[in-house]
């Protein structure tokens, strides 16, 4: 009897035993970095491969990408899963380009049952891209109904890094060619400038550009013509055929699009055939921007006076003419 029960003791533990399932970890296998490989070039985008073995094939395997810009720090750049086995890979964002210079990785992997292992290091060295510039406003050869300019252009930069542009502009070809003997017109990160240059001259222009590594670019050089807008003038008061006392105040307002400097003369006569001749000439003044004019006239007989305003911009003149009563 005593046999027997521990007979059937032995199966219970048989069965007990066989109906658990145990686990034995058998560690990470071999991890092995493939690109960059040791002392590879590479852009400021590098793409890390990688791949780690793992006797136990079920197991998901979770990594950490370290970088080390230097000797005395690691940085943590990712994390993932990855599959034993299988190659893994992660790429440096567009939006984050690693700096230019030399650099170390290493890849940090641990499996489902607390097993780890680093690798070994490998060093790449980040190459800086070029930056691009093109010129986009005015085309070359267009011929401008103004010489108040707004030149335009593109500055493409491969990582995203701050691009200084010059601009170069001249009536001189050979000195934009050369840039030398000649001071740049503009100099900053805009992508446009707007200028204000002689009217009915040829200008030849060319932009270069620098990121803060010292790559470069240069445009070609295109030519525009200017040309020039004229001023405009209306008459304010007296309002046309209007009567007024002897001493009447005659406003008149000027404005120029291409920011150029006015002056304006006023003629007034009582002979309608006079008021061009410059013995009609009672005021002219300069100004610059829009400007509301006034002159006041005295004493002024009865009658009907013929007025006119001619506003030049050392280019263009532009004239008005009205007329008013004086009545006593």
């Amino acid at each position: 009897m005593r046999k027997f029960v521990v007979f059937l003791a032995g199966i219970l533990v048989f069965f007990v035993l066989g109906s658990c399932s145990f686990r034995i970890n058998h560690g990470l296998g071999d991890l092995e970095l493939i690109k960059p490989i040791d002392g590879e070039k590479v852009s400021r985008f590098p793409t890390f491969v990688w791949k780690a073995s793992d006797p136990d094939r079920d197991d998901k395997l979770s990594w950490k990408l370290y970088v080390e810009p230097d000797s005395s720090k690691s940085i943590l750049m990712a994390t993932g899963t990855m599959n034993p086995g299988l190659e893994a890979s992660w790429t440096v964002p567009e939006s984050s380009p690693l700096d230019k210079g030399e650099f170390k990785w290493y890849v940090f992997v641990e499996d489902m049952g607390g097993a780890t292992k680093t690798s070994k290091t490998a060093s790449f060295v980040t190459e800086n891209g070029t930056p691009e510039v093109t010129l986009m406003s005015p085309k070359s050869g267009e011929n401008m109904d103004t010489h108040k300019v707004t030149l335009s252009w593109e500055m493409i930069d491969p990582e995203n890094d701050k691009v200084v542009a010059r601009l170069y502009v001249s009536t001189s070809k050979s000195k934009v060619i050369s840039m030398s003997g000649i001071t740049p017109k503009y100099e900053g990160t805009n992508s446009s400038t707007t200028l204000v240059l002689d009217p009915f001259k040829t200008y030849y222009w060319r932009v270069y550009v620098k990121d803060i590594y010292g790559a470069d670019d240069l445009s070609d050089v295109a030519s525009f013509t200017t040309g020039n807008k004229a001023p405009h003038v209306n008459l304010l008061k007296p309002t046309p055929g209007s009567s007024t006392d002897a001493s009447p105040t005659i406003e008149w307002y000027v404005k120029d699009e291409d920011d150029d400097a006015l002056t304006s003369y006023l003629y007034l006569s009582t002979n309608q055939n006079l008021v061009e001749n410059e013995s009609a000439l009672v005021y002219s003044t300069k100004t610059t921007g829009p400007s509301n004019i006034t002159y006041k006239v005295s004493n002024l007989s009865s009658g009907i006076y013929y007025w006119k305003v001619k506003v030049t911009d050392g280019s263009t003149s532009v004239t008005k003419e009205s007329t008013f009563s004086v009545e006593k």
